[in-house]
């Protein structure tokens, strides 16, 4: 009777599981099994030939945020004076703070060291150095080389960047999430597949023709507004993320010290091309902060403290203009003044790189 059982559910689930297989490896959101069509067939391309006539666009469907960014860069004429690389705590930053100064906001969701290296290396590439280049310094960027699987999208810029670096590393020939077997039989990456299909079945895209208060919208700087994943109940979701395996595995390794030699060597890269950088940490919610300091036996908790004592004698040595703190004390933030673990308000972020005197300021923008 066990065996008949066994086999009975065998012979069930196998039609699923291909299904499943079939379905990811047909749609593919990420690029992991197949090429896609040439540019111009992409939606993230007709997202920017819309973005760079100066429209805010709004998505209603999944898009590959590197890919974005790569087609805006690839649009520029002329270097930008300030450029923001960074990840979805400083999404929000662009011509609307740094203004008259002409910025590109080139964070995308999930960054890595990895984005960071393959975004600018497009830069590169093309002889368009900013003037300053504004680098937010996430706990993450020392710990994980890849953390998204769209870095998939731009992986031989990073390649590049890393020769220009003058490194080489496994890490990044064999990253922590982009193995692409493992993702036939995901049912992560199926219900993301499901929702490029949805999106592909509404309007993927359209014009935003009045001031917006809701939705996720993008702009022609490279900044995007999350007003609807960052809603007045945030907070509340958030929390509980913190406590899942997302927040676990960003929040229970070690430092890698071959990340932050090569951070240090792109950092110096940077400043050789006579680019003038500014790092940043941007502050967690209290809360969040407060159970860093806790102790947590066994637990492996990241010590923030750690990390922000790391970036400060990076910056000493490298003698960088650093600014902000991930304790919000420092920037005298409170609870109020947070979306939910680590997204302060878009009014709070503008006013803490807009006031002079602040720690969190940016004097001198």
């Amino acid at each position: 009777m066990g065996v008949r059982c066994f086999v009975l559910k065998v012979f069930l689930l196998v039609p699923l599981l291909l299904f499943v297989a079939a379905v990811n490896i047909s749609v593919d959101p990420a690029g992991l099994y197949r090429k896609k069509a040439d540019d111009h067939g992409r939606d993230e391309y007709r997202l920017v030939q819309a973005l760079v006539t100066g429209r805010a666009m709004t998505v209603a469907g999944p898009i590959d945020d590197r890919l974005v960014q790569k087609y805006l860069i690839d649009n520029l004429t002329s270097a930008p004076q300030v450029v923001v690389l960074g990840s979805s705590d400083s999404i929000w930053l662009g011509e609307n703070i740094f203004s008259p100064k002409k910025t590109m906001n080139n964070s995308v969701l999930l960054a890595a060291l990895a984005d960071y290296l393959g975004i600018f290396e497009e830069y590169a590439k093309r002889n368009l150095y900013p003037q300053r280049v504004i680098c937010l310094l996430n706990p993450q960027l020392i710990m994980y080389p890849v953390f998204s699987e769209n870095w998939v999208s731009i992986n031989e810029n990073t390649y590049s960047m890393l020769n220009r670096l003058g490194v080489r590393s496994e890490k990044f020939q064999q990253p922590v999430i982009p193995q692409a077997w493992p993702y036939i039989f995901s049912f992560n990456y199926f219900q993301r597949s499901i929702r490029v299909l949805w999106g592909q079945h509404q309007k993927l895209t359209c014009s935003v023709n009045k001031e917006v208060t809701e939705g996720d919208v993008l702009f022609k700087d490279g900044r995007r507004l999350l007003a609807k994943e960052l809603s007045s109940r945030g907070l509340e979701k958030k929390r509980r993320v913190i406590r899942g395996p997302y927040y676990g595995k960003l929040y229970q390794v070690n430092l890698d010290n071959e990340l932050e030699d090569i951070l240090e060597k792109f950092i110096r890269y940077l400043i050789k091309q006579h680019i003038q950088v500014t790092l940043c940490m941007l502050p967690v919610h209290p809360h969040l902060y407060q159970s860093y300091l806790e102790p947590q036996k066994g637990q492996g908790i990241l010590d923030i403290v750690a990390v922000e004592q790391y970036y400060r004698s990076f910056a000493k040595k490298l003698n960088l203009e650093i600014v902000g703190s991930y304790n919000p004390t420092a920037c005298n933030l409170d609870s109020q003044d947070f979306y939910d673990g680590d997204h302060i308000r878009n009014d709070v972020l503008e006013r803490i790189f807009k006031q002079p005197g602040s720690l969190c300021s940016m004097s001198g923008l």
